[in-house]
């Protein structure tokens, strides 16, 4: 991933990217279980310990990740407690 300022063509692509996901999710349901979005399970973004996990519903996210990507009671993990190493620049 670069750190160079992303275009104005490049935020268009990704934004355009990110819309048919949502567009995608609403027709044929999370992409890992199909299961339809509803209030208490949106499919959205998911961050694991503050990293992109990826895009799945919320259901999916409390079974597949340790921190339950935010959702649980403890919260966002903190990336320095993975066991992998983390670049300081995070």
């Amino acid at each position: 991933m670069s750190l160079e300022p992303e275009t104005t063509e490049e935020w268009i692509r990704r934004e355009q990217y990110r819309q048919d996901k949502y567009a995608r999710a609403e027709k044929e349901g999370c992409p890992r279980c199909k299961e339809m979005g509803t209030e208490d399970n949106p499919i959205d973004e998911q961050y694991s310990f503050g990293f992109y996990a990826g895009f799945f519903c919320k259901k999916c996210a409390i079974r597949g990740y340790r921190d339950q990507c935010g959702h649980g009671p403890e919260g966002q993990g903190n990336p320095y407690d993975l066991d992998e190493q983390v670049e300081d620049d995070y």
